[in-house]
């Protein structure tokens, strides 16, 4: 469970993750708590070759979360990504 909870921080979406337990007859019940990181606009620019939204399109195909907006940090941020 705790592995769990640091892949989530890793993404770096998320500032916290924490969770609890409890067993019940058919096994056990885990809930996580989750406080989302702050994010912060993404622009793009100088990238004549390709429009905003073709540029949102392909981060998003890689990215399902993406919104437009980047979490300040974490790892999945500060390493290149091949669109």
């Amino acid at each position: 469970m705790q592995t769990a909870a640091d892949r989530l921080v890793q993404t770096g979406l998320f500032a916290k993750v924490s969770y609890n337990f409890q067993t019940k007859v058919a096994g056990i019940l885990v809930t996580y708590h989750v406080e989302e990181s702050p994010r912060i606009p993404a622009y793009f620019d100088n990238i004549p070759w390709f429009s905003d939204s073709a540029l949102g399109d392909a981060i998003r195909n890689k990215f399902p979360f993406f919104d437009g907006t980047l979490p300040e940090a974490g790892p999945q941020w500060s390493r290149p990504v091949k669109l």
